[in-house]
């Protein structure tokens, strides 16, 4: 979390976002050598320099909430960031500071790349979704159809609905 916060306030110029702060306190706060290996790591890894998407308000895609109704239920969420690629398309990036997502959890780059469409958000190419492991460097990405993530939801929904 400390590390999601940095990202959109260097994004955005912010100093802060004290109303969700509370909401955002990480259950183990990370030691400040690790903080600064992780943003260190960040910026390494190129994405200090490359240039966020943004929505039609000149807002940039860095930590974009987002509400879902699936079913009778609301999932919300935030996506880490969302960056231009030089093919004119997007790539959506989930910074992870620690382990791996196994490959058999819910979809959840599916969850945010259908939650960018029905936001609203168009690409004029592909649209990559990625992890990234802050702590090893690596990452993980994947092009995605706007029909495989639809039909992530309705995986997703039926699963809660279970």
């Amino acid at each position: 979390v400390e590390v999601h916060r940095w990202i959109e306030e260097r994004a955005r110029g912010l100093t802060g976002l004290a109303d969700e702060d509370a909401l955002d306190a990480p259950a183990v706060p990370l030691e400040p050598e690790r903080l600064g290996a992780l943003k260190e790591r960040f910026r390494q890894m190129g994405f200090a320099d490359r240039r966020l998407a943004q929505l039609d308000t000149g807002e940039p895609l860095a930590e974009l909430p987002f509400s879902l109704k699936l079913g009778a239920r609301v999932v919300r969420g935030r996506i880490d960031a969302v960056y231009e690629t030089d093919d004119g398309g997007l790539e959506v990036v989930d910074f992870k500071t620690g382990r791996r997502v196994p490959s058999d959890d819910l979809d959840q780059l599916a969850l945010y790349a259908a939650a960018l469409v029905r936001l609203g958000v168009s690409t004029g190419g592909p649209l990559r979704v990625t992890y990234c492991y802050l702590a090893d460097g690596s990452t993980d990405t994947r092009t995605i159809q706007p029909a495989k993530a639809e039909a992530a939801l309705a995986a997703i929904e039926a699963r809660l609905n279970a």
